[in-house]
């Protein structure tokens, strides 16, 4: 039987390469299984039933010309209807064009002009983010809650939509994610694309048609699109979603009678569960405090047994991903031997790039790299600088040198006793040097601690900076106008990667740069009395001339996501930085460099 089965899901494997055939597969196979159910209403498919209605939603589309390569624009929050205009449109070689729950009205807007789409699935929560001269513009419009149209142009009623199978590296989705400063960008995501992500998933941690998922996050990201739909779509697996805002009272209601198997998270939610209950109760009792540290087993396994019971009990997978995990959290995840799983992915790649399942994970770690996906790491060295005036400025502001490798020749600069020097011809210091034609010398230094909690009265934050040349840059402005702290919040680039040094120009031994997670983030400023904003696009955004912020810290994030759900849900307010209309953004360290001016 198990020798059936593994011939079988290879034989998937080979076969699945588009989403189309993923789409047939599993209605095929799966025609009898429970396919998504919204909790608490009737609304519920089998993959059979859910087959038949994208079959019939295509149809409605083609006889209004709406064929293959068309945009179709979908925004929803997570329900089985959002699968449903999901393959409705993928599956016949149509694009999908995701929009995030939480777009503004003028992102949605530049979504749809920018995307040329001719349909749009929205649901009654979020019509109202759709500017009315868009829906004028759309072909078909659709009522995500009933699937029933709502507007159509009647002119285009020639039943010339001619649909065709997606070869696999046909576009499938054009995903927009969140600028800074800017307009969102899109990102082409082929059927090949997704469906390998498919089968990446199914080699990490492999899951049946009898799991129970559990999804709780936009499913316009590609996280929750790829591996908390389209997975258990794979596996014929049944998907519940919840019918209300996500709240602490109805999550926790529903993971009791929905008891899940599977179920994708950020890091936020375990995070609060843990800074919040468990290690306050911990820290609140003499009793509990007395086992942490004389017999820790005993406690954790304690805690361990309620925490996975709160999860509805039958938990086998909890993934975490779209952040960093805090390492205090995930310490405690591990001694109560939680079934928790990590991995690291981008937009880019649809999204998953390393992983590691429940029982492989590492603290610390974000995982291997998933099947069939090479990652190669650049510029690993953080702990050693490069050129003359980098050492100097070491020198200067009391960082400890541990040896010096000069180029060709020592140099002029005096050094203490204590310091190792060497010497390496062009051809051997080019192989050392993390840099390419350096001048040298290279050096390994130990940085001076400055992580002190001293008095901050103005802060810069970075939310997943990954460009060391911008991270450096700030750093070095910060330092030029007396910024208090720097701090790296999420997947920043390496404080300590060489471009990263080069680029603060001897800064970074200036200048108090600290490194936290949202919740370190969050009690620091409480601490500190220092209100927080956050640069971002939208209504509620001030413009930064009218700020006050001779006392505050300001948030800025990736160029490409801008910042996180979690970290705008700390800040007391939203900034924009007043720009040209014909203006698409600006580079992440110049934002910075304004706000700090």
């Amino acid at each position: 039987m198990k020798k059936g089965k593994r011939f079988f899901n290879r034989f998937s494997e080979s076969y699945i390469d588009t989403l189309a055939k993923l789409y047939h597969y599993s209605t095929s196979v799966y025609s009898k299984n429970a396919q998504s159910v919204l909790c608490d209403t009737d609304l519920r498919y089998t993959y059979g039933q859910f087959r038949r209605t994208c079959d019939g939603l295509s149809r409605s589309m083609s006889c209004y010309g709406i064929g293959s390569g068309t945009g179709i624009a979908l925004l929803g929050q997570s329900m089985p209807n959002w699968g449903i205009a999901f393959f409705s449109a993928v599956a016949f070689g149509r694009v999908i064009i995701p929009i995030l729950p939480d777009s503004s009205e003028n992102e949605v807007r530049n979504i749809l002009e920018h995307s040329e789409a001719k349909v749009l699935f929205v649901s009654r929560k979020l019509a109202s983010k759709v500017p009315a001269d868009c829906l004028e513009k759309m072909t078909l419009v659709y009522d995500l809650d009933t699937l029933s149209v709502i507007r159509r142009d009647d002119n285009a009623f020639t039943c010339d939509g001619r649909t065709a199978e997606p070869n696999a590296d046909d576009l499938a989705a054009l995903i927009y994610t969140s600028g800074t400063t800017g307009k969102a960008k899109g990102v082409m995501l082929s059927h090949r694309n997704l469906v390998h992500n498919v089968f990446a998933s199914y080699h990490t941690f492999k899951t049946n048609e009898k799991d129970k998922w559990l999804s709780i996050l936009p499913m316009a990201h590609t996280y929750e699109m790829s591996i908390g739909f389209l997975y258990p779509f794979f596996v014929g697996a049944s998907v519940y979603y919840l019918s209300r805002n996500l709240a602490t009272a109805t999550l926790l209601k529903t993971l009791r009678i929905v008891k899940p198997t599977i179920m994708l998270s950020v890091p936020l939610i375990i995070e609060k569960v843990v800074n919040s209950s468990v290690l306050p109760t911990i820290r609140r009792s003499k009793t509990l405090s007395w086992m942490d540290k004389h017999i820790p087993c005993v406690l954790y396994s304690m805690i361990g047994g309620k925490l996975k019971k709160t999860f509805g009990g039958k938990m086998r997978f909890f993934g975490i991903g779209g952040a960093k995990l805090s390492e205090t959290v995930e310490a405690v995840l591990r001694k109560t031997h939680f079934p928790y799983a990590i991995g690291y992915g981008m937009t880019e790649a649809a999204p998953l790039i390393c992983g590691a399942a429940p029982k492989e994970t590492c603290l610390g770690s974000c995982g291997t790299s998933t099947w069939g996906v090479q990652v190669k790491l650049v510029d690993v060295n953080p702990e050693t600088g490069d050129g003359e005036k980098t050492l100097r400025e070491a020198l200067e502001y009391g960082a400890e040198i541990g040896c010096v490798l000069w180029k060709d020749a020592a140099g002029a600069i005096e050094l203490p006793e204590s310091v190792r020097q060497y010497t390496a011809p062009t051809e051997l210091f080019e192989y050392a040097s993390p840099l390419k034609s350096s001048p040298g010398p290279a050096f390994t230094v130990k940085m001076p601690d400055r992580s002190g909690d001293c008095k901050t009265e103005r802060a810069i934050v970075l939310e997943n900076l990954q460009d060391p040349g911008n991270v450096g840059t700030v750093i070095r402005t910060a330092n030029a106008f007396n910024i208090d702290a720097v701090i790296l919040v999420g997947a920043c680039a390496d404080l300590y990667n060489p471009k990263t040094v080069r680029a603060s120009m001897g800064a970074i031994f200036r200048q108090r740069v600290l490194e936290m997670d949202i919740a370190q983030l969050d009690e620091f400023t409480q601490r500190q009395s220092l209100p927080l904003f956050g640069a971002a696009m939208s209504e509620n955004a001030a413009d930064l001339r009218m700020a006050e912020l001779h006392r505050a810290a300001v948030a800025i994030g990736s160029e490409g996501r801008g910042l996180s759900k979690e970290l705008l849900g700390i800040c007391g307010g939203e900034l924009i930085i007043p720009m040209s209309p014909d203006s698409e953004s600006l580079n992440a360290a110049v934002a910075a460099s304004v706000i700090m001016w």
